[in-house]
């Protein structure tokens, strides 16, 4: 993956779903971590920005999550 990472959870097994990426993140460095999902509203857990997928692909083709 580039400097980005993106995940897609459907619904977000919260804490398990959260346990994961940070251990990603901390992995790989990315400058940037999303989660994908399903839930309604956007929302910032710590330096994990969860957004929902019709968001995500609003923002990605408008080059704002890759640019």
């Amino acid at each position: 993956m580039g400097p980005e990472s993106v995940s897609s959870a459907n619904g977000l097994g919260e804490r398990l779903e959260f346990v994961k990426e940070r251990g990603a993140k901390e992995r790989y460095r990315p400058a940037k971590t999303f989660v994908v999902c399903n839930e309604p509203a956007e929302r910032v857990r710590g330096p994990v920005r969860i957004l929902p997928w019709n968001r995500f692909l609003e923002e990605l083709w408008s080059d704002r999550i890759v640019s």
